[in-house]
């Protein structure tokens, strides 16, 4: 009886071996479709890095004529700035000295505004 089932074990294990082997193969399948993907991604990097030191090189070209003309542009503005800021000073001068001269007069314009509107007749401007 020990023939039989050795040999119906024997048969079980090489079965069992063959279809390890036929999953081993679908993984190594898998596996090779992966890294095959794998392969067309890391080609795609390399393709699309190949393009970065000449487009960095454009890039540090393009940002130093930006400050080079920015700092055209800060040369040219700075006297602008102070004939503004200088303006500024003036009209703020201007109008205080003409509240100066103008405030003391307001009580007696408001008289004049009101002893006018007594008056008949067209005392408005249109």
């Amino acid at each position: 009886m020990l023939g039989p089932r050795l040999a119906m074990r024997f048969l079980e294990d090489i079965t069992r071996m063959a279809e390890g082997g036929v999953r081993s193969a679908e993984a190594a399948e898998r596996v090779a479709d992966d890294v095959a993907g794998i392969r067309r991604a890391v080609e795609g990097v390399q393709a699309s890095t190949e393009k970065l030191p000449h487009t960095t090189a454009h890039m540090a070209e393009a940002f130093d004529r930006s400050n080079d003309e920015l700092e055209a542009l800060r040369r040219e503005l700075r006297p602008m700035i102070r004939e503004v800021q200088e303006t500024s000073d003036s009209i703020q001068s201007l109008d205080e000295e003409i509240s100066e001269v103008t405030e003391p007069l307001r009580p007696a314009a408001e008289r004049m505004g009101r002893l006018a509107e007594r008056v008949p007749g067209k005392t408005r401007p249109d």
